[in-house]
């Protein structure tokens, strides 16, 4: 990792805000780094997931990162569901988590 996203991902842990905790794991710190915010997940999110975010984030810029801190899977979008697909098939969270996360962190950018 170049050295200057380390250093912008450790000042956002340090400025940042917990969202909490979703099935036992921190789910997000959000922060404001000079017009820039981070939206981070122990989850591999989908695309779609992203995209809801950044397109609702008061923020000039917007970075999705996954797998922030833990690895716990794919987060399936409501589509995904009901479309099936392998991120599904031996889920561990319920249909809907992937939009009420991206909400939260819609919420939390708009706080910063």
């Amino acid at each position: 990792m170049k050295r200057w996203i380390a250093m912008l991902l450790a000042l956002c842990m340090l400025l940042g805000k917990y969202i909490g905790t979703c099935f036992g794991t921190l789910v997000g710190i959000n922060a404001d780094v000079g017009g820039v915010g981070f939206a981070c997940a122990p989850y591999e999110m989908f695309g779609a997931s992203g995209m809801h975010i950044k397109e609702r984030s008061p923020m000039p810029m917007t970075f999705i990162v996954t797998h922030c801190n833990d690895s716990k899977g794919y987060l399936a979008t409501e589509f995904a569901f009901s479309h099936g697909c392998y991120e599904v098939d031996g889920r561990n969270y319920p249909k809907g988590t992937a939009e009420k996360l991206a909400d939260a962190f819609v919420e939390m950018l708009c706080e910063i």
